[in-house]
């Protein structure tokens, strides 16, 4: 028996949804908390970090995964 099943259209798409959500209330979350730590005092704190390592993962992600589907259609 297997512990996952494999999801059809619409699971990925609702999936999707919600994923699009949580990031963006994370990177909204963090650049508040950064936003207020800086005007508090004056530094930026280890939410800029984490903000800016997400975002990087992000980009490098989608970077990836674009190369891979181009390099496919070779």
């Amino acid at each position: 028996m297997s512990l996952f099943k494999k999801s059809d259209e619409l699971e990925k798409h609702q999936t999707n949804v919600a994923l699009k959500i949580v990031f963006s209330f994370y990177n909204l979350s963090l650049l508040v908390w950064t936003i207020y730590d800086y005007i508090k005092t004056k530094e930026m704190g280890i939410s800029f970090a984490i903000l800016c390592i997400a975002q990087v993962i992000f980009f490098s992600a989608l970077y990836i995964q674009k190369n891979r589907i181009e390099n496919l259609e070779k």
